[in-house]
């Protein structure tokens, strides 16, 4: 019986005019949309004639026989609808329009501190004002839901935290992150972001960190820190740096030509080894995460007549990073040991890929058609290669 009125309910709710309650036609079930009611068990076929009138008996239904088949055949059973409300309360279940209510109401609590979040939120508001449904990034249930908007929240604060601590400072609990709304934030940072990054670049773009990391530099620098300068310029082999330190800075300056950023901490180390005095050289750890964002805007805002080069692995993750660095300097960004010649020089030493790899790199391709990096994608694609940072360390730059 409960089924049968579930089948009901449920297309009713599938109507056009169902929020608004004006229903143009009829809801009603056909015989044979009817679960067993053309088998061969007579038995059966008398269960579901009783079931259907005792749905009429409660107010429910209506219903009619096929012509001249009066209590053998049925035809069709009708849906009252003005009887949602008591229907409602026998299946023991919400209606679905007092949770699409609550949805609309939960859309109006995504902060729109950031792009990518003001975005979704336009988007899942005018997708339920169009068209009374559900987002499919937002979860349906109401608790998920709620766990998702705080973790969108959370992830626009001007901080970075471990992923078990930002899960209790903004979830209340360890391992709630991780365990509910990781994969969804992932899969809306992949969809308003950028849909080539991996999970974990994505989540430190917006301050969501594996493991914490420091940013290492080397070079001429000298910034204030709460009225002290600091010059790591004695620090011959280098030095490092954290959040806290980038949030304090008031002032830097420092004889630096070229800015240089470097993708892996062991290319870092080698290449600082052999920098020229008027280099800084960076190795910004978590790349994408909120903090080295702010140090390269500090750094281009201080330091005048600088140029800013990024070397990378020449694969589709090194061309991301690059991309997303050359964002921050809005296009006053260079390239370092990332060109078609570097690897036709250690061509000897690259990385084969497979066929999805190389689908990957077609489909960025086809959606960049202007990149710095367009030749050097093409050449990847033709040869299915690609080259680490470590092949020029391994040999000195010796080719460089």
């Amino acid at each position: 019986m409960s089924r049968i009125l579930s089948r009901l309910v449920a297309k009713c709710e599938k109507s056009k005019g169902y929020y608004e309650g004006h229903f143009p036609k009829r809801i009603f079930l056909q015989a044979e949309q009817i679960d067993g009611y053309f088998s061969d068990d007579a038995e059966i076929k008398k269960l579901i004639h009783r079931a259907i009138h005792k749905l009429y008996e409660l107010g429910f239904v209506e219903y009619v026989w096929v012509h001249f088949e009066k209590d053998n055949l049925l035809d069709k059973v009708y849906l009252r609808t003005n009887e949602l409300e008591r229907i409602y309360a026998f299946l023991n279940r919400r209606s679905l329009k007092s949770e699409l209510i609550e949805y609309r109401s939960d859309l109006e609590n995504i902060c729109e501190g950031s792009d990518w979040s003001k975005k979704l939120k336009n988007d899942a508001i005018n997708k339920f004002d169009k068209e009374k449904k559900f987002d499919s990034l937002i979860p349906k249930d109401r608790e998920h839901r709620q766990l998702l908007i705080m973790t969108i929240n959370g992830a626009q604060a001007p901080e970075e935290l471990s992923e078990r601590i930002f899960s209790v400072k903004y979830l209340g609990d360890s391992k709630l992150f991780e365990n509910k709304t990781r994969g969804k934030l992932v899969t809306i940072l992949k969809n308003y972001v950028d849909s080539f990054l991996d999970d974990e670049q994505l989540l430190q773009m917006v301050g969501i960190m594996k493991n914490y990391d420091e940013i290492l530099l080397k070079g001429c620098l000298q910034y204030n820190l709460e009225n002290n300068v600091v010059d790591i310029t004695p620090c011959i082999n280098g030095t490092s740096i954290n959040s806290d330190d980038i949030q304090m800075m008031t002032y830097l300056t420092g004889n630096v030509k070229k800015v240089i950023t470097i993708e892996n901490k062991t290319a870092y180390h080698e290449y600082r080894k052999i920098s020229s005095p008027e280099e800084l050289v960076i190795y910004l750890g978590g790349f994408f995460g909120k903090w080295p964002k702010m140090l390269i805007k500090i750094l281009e805002s201080n330091l005048e007549n600088v140029e800013f080069y990024h070397w990378g692995d020449i694969d589709l993750g090194g061309i991301l990073i690059y991309n997303y660095l050359d964002s921050i300097l809005e296009g006053n960004l260079k390239p370092l040991f990332m060109s078609v010649s570097i690897m036709e020089t250690y061509s000897q030493n690259t990385q084969n890929v497979e066929s999805a790899y190389v689908k990957k790199l077609e489909d960025y391709r086809e959606k960049n058609p202007d990149s710095i990096f367009k030749e050097l994608i093409s050449h990847m694609i033709i040869t299915k290669t690609k080259l680490e940072q470590e092949v020029l360390v391994a040999y000195g730059f010796e080719y460089s």
